[in-house]
């Protein structure tokens, strides 16, 4: 998310899969996310592009 201190990454692995990852730091808490996929395959983006983190009540993280 814009704004949200964090760190993404995308490494293509020696078998040809496609790794991306993410890491967010917020509220004091350390969130990681990691999916592989077969090459030529947007499962990893769209897992990557479908993670919202969550406030205690369940509504999204408010960056204002």
């Amino acid at each position: 998310d814009p704004g949200l201190p964090g760190r993404q990454l995308d490494i293509f692995e020696s078998n040809g899969c496609q790794l991306r990852a993410s890491v967010y730091m917020w509220d004091h808490r350390l969130y990681i996310t990691e999916a592989s996929a077969a090459p030529g395959s947007s499962d990893a983006l769209q897992f990557e592009q479908s993670v919202t983190l969550l406030e205690a009540d369940g509504n999204p993280v408010n960056l204002n």
